[in-house]
């Protein structure tokens, strides 16, 4: 990227034109103008998104994902079968929250941090900030360690005969 320079500007600024007084406003250059489309359209690229002319929000969400990804929030991943957004997964060793269905093949994020309501074993009673572990085989939330990966803590309490739980992720590795 560069500050304009094109006839008017005024050291890499910007200058309004006010004809009355002869003064001529910055001349918006295509070479400028193509420097800052390149700009922000390789930002959204190299996020994976697609440029899509009816989507305003593109820049917002590749910066946002840029920032998950750089915090540790999120992994990036070829997608080993078809993905669903909001189930659980443990790949590796590495549990996370789909975040958007995806099919095999596709490249598919895990949110491996943040608070989630994941499905838990209705027969399990749940109290608040207790470990929790992921039974991969149910794809459920379970308060039974053996031959399950720790996922993080419960947020809330969740009874026996309740289905779903709110988790707090450590993200990985879950051992």
């Amino acid at each position: 990227m560069f500050r304009i320079d094109s006839p008017g500007s005024v050291a890499g600024t910007w200058v309004g034109g006010n004809p009355f007084a002869g003064v001529q406003g910055t001349v918006i250059s295509p070479d400028w103008l193509n420097a800052l489309q390149e700009e922000l359209a390789g930002l959204v690229e190299a996020e994976g998104l697609a440029l899509d002319r009816l989507d305003a929000t593109q820049v917002r969400s590749a910066i946002l994902a840029l920032a998950a990804r750089v915090a540790g929030t999120e992994l990036v991943f070829t997608a080993p079968a078809d993905l669903t957004a909001g189930e659980g997964l443990l790949s590796g060793d590495a549990f996370g929250v789909v975040k958007a269905s995806v099919l095999t093949g596709q490249p598919a994020t895990l949110q491996v941090r943040g608070t989630f309501l994941l499905p838990k074993v209705s027969g399990d009673a749940i109290t608040l900030h207790q470990r929790i572990y992921w039974d991969a085989g149910a794809g459920e939330v379970t308060t039974t360690s053996a031959g399950n990966r720790t996922i993080g803590v419960a947020t809330a309490a969740a009874g026996i005969g309740v289905t779903s739980v709110q988790v707090l992720l450590q993200g990985p590795p879950n051992l």
